[in-house]
Formats: C-alpha cells, sequence, structure tokens
C-alpha cells in the first residue's frame, strides 16, 4: 500500500512550518504588519497574506499533483472529488496576533478522498508543534518529546460548544452531563481534550475546512470520531466542492451513539436564513 506522503517529506513540511513560524513571530516583534478588513468584518495582515503564499508555493512544489486551499487563496476552487486536497490556514488566530498575545497557529491539513487524514499544528511561539504521522502522532514542546494521553469520553465532563441554543445546552448537560467550555482561548479547540480542557467539540455554526482539516485529522489519530454536515443535515466531505460546512463534531470514539444521533437530528433543522 501506498504511504500518504514519502517519510522524508515530513522533515520538508517541519522545516517550512519553522521557517514561517518564526518569520510570523519576528515580524509580530517588530509590529511589521498592516491590518485590513475582510468583508465579513474579521481582520487579516499582510503577514497572513505572506504566509499563505509562501507556504502553498513550497507545498505545490512538494506534491505537485495535490489541490490547495487557503484561508488568503483567492482562488479557493478544487477539482470537485480531488484525491488529495491541502488545507492551510497561515494564521489560525489573526485577532490574537493582531493584540500582541501568543496565542496563533499554523495549520497544515490533507483530505484524502474528502476525509481528513494528515494534520500539522505549530504554535511557534511556544514551539508548541502536533502533528500525524503516517500511523500515530507526534506531540513535542521546545523540541521536547511529550507523551500523548489516552483519551477516552468522561461521562461527567464538558464540551466546546459553538452557537448552541440555551435549549441545546440545558439538554446536554441533563442528558449527558456535559457543561458547556467555552472557547479555548490558548489552544485550537479541537485540541483541547490532548490538553484535558474538553471531553470534545460540537459546533452548529459554519467552519471552513482549513481551521478543522489539521485538528480533525489529529484528533483522528487519537480515535476521535468526526462528522461534517452541509446544510439541512447532508453530510458534507471535504472534497465536494465546498470549502466549509454548516455543523461537525469532533468527539471520543466511545461518546454515546444517543449523542451522535442527537446532533445529527440538530443538524437537520439549522436556519440557514443568514448564512
Amino acid at each position: 500500500m501506498n504511504s500518504i506522503i514519502p517519510q522524508q517529506k515530513y522533515s520538508e513540511i517541519l522545516a517550512l512550518l519553522n521557517q514561517v513560524g518564526q518569520e510570523i513571530i519576528q515580524k509580530r516583534q517588530q509590529r511589521d504588519f498592516e491590518v485590513f478588513q475582510k468583508p465579513d468584518q474579521s481582520q487579516v495582515t499582510n503577514v497572513d497574506i505572506w504566509a499563505n503564499e509562501f507556504i502553498i508555493s513550497r507545498m505545490q512544489l512538494l506534491f505537485p499533483d495535490d489541490s490547495f486551499v487557503g484561508e488568503e487563496s483567492e482562488d479557493k476552487s478544487y477539482p470537485i472529488g480531488s484525491e488529495r486536497v491541502w488545507y492551510i490556514d497561515p494564521i489560525d488566530g489573526t485577532n490574537n496576533f493582531v493584540a500582541g498575545n501568543p496565542h496563533f497557529f499554523v495549520l497544515i491539513g490533507l483530505a484524502v478522498n474528502g476525509i481528513p487524514t494528515l494534520g500539522f499544528c505549530y504554535k511557534p511561539s511556544e514551539e508548541l508543534l502536533i502533528f500525524t504521522q503516517e500511523n500515530d502522532i507526534v506531540f513535542t514542546q521546545n523540541n521536547i518529546a511529550k507523551p500523548i494521553p489516552y483519551i477516552v469520553w468522561n461521562p461527567v465532563g464538558s464540551l466546546v460548544q459553538k452557537h448552541v441554543t440555551p435549549e441545546q445546552k440545558a439538554y446536554l448537560e441533563l442528558e449527558f452531563h456535559q457543561k458547556k467550555e467555552p472557547y479555548i482561548f490558548d489552544m485550537v479547540s479541537q485540541l483541547g481534550p490532548i490538553f484535558n480542557k474538553s471531553n470534545g467539540y460540537i459546533g452548529f455554526r459554519r467552519s471552513y475546512y482549513w481551521d478543522i482539516c489539521a485538528p480533525a485529522a489529529i484528533m483522528s489519530k487519537l480515535g476521535f470520531s468526526h462528522e461534517f454536515y452541509h446544510a439541512f443535515g447532508a453530510k458534507a466531505l471535504m472534497n465536494d466542492k465546498s470549502v466549509k460546512c454548516r455543523s461537525y463534531y469532533s468527539l471520543p470514539q466511545d461518546t454515546p451513539d444517543e449523542l451522535k444521533e442527537w446532533f445529527e437530528k440538530e443538524a437537520s433543522k439549522l436556519d440557514i436564513s443568514n448564512d
């Protein structure tokens, strides 16, 4: 069976992440950046745009036959049904970058046949790196390997809950004893279980694949299950022409089936009039 990527290319991707991350840190320290507003009123900087172009240009040299979509790419199209699509978020946490705090990340994820399969998450301010290999994941900080915990469903815990209604929140707490975990400020929220900060993630909001592909691939290697939905509960794949889903979850493998079934029903009821 062919490898997802040749082994030697892992080191090239890691070197690229380090190079980009250190450049981002330097520009932030020197306040060498400009801030612009996107049409959706979110912030973007010229550093985001530079990093987006730099990463994709280098990755295209490594994988010339693959498709690439970056958050700051003008052209976000790719051939529908593509076997391999890389999703790039050059700075996940631009608001934090602009504000001067250290909690921003570089994300590179690969979807194979629409499924998140490889993920690289790099936090340059702490030299924190989590990435998948063929059959496992690697976790280092300041070049020191860290153990990866064995994660199981906690029957009394918390879930990061995005765009849940008060009724949904009450249901999750009453039926499953899961409190609402707020946004995890210092980490990509999907990775919260690795740091014992949540039991998992559920969200009923529009989410872009460049934000969720890499962490989903990482959590999949830890046995987590994922399901992505378009509007009205149609299941999504990361190669079905879109670059976003309308709801998704990231949950331990032993999560009660009743919770996943509830989520799917709720996803089918979403009001998308303002989407």
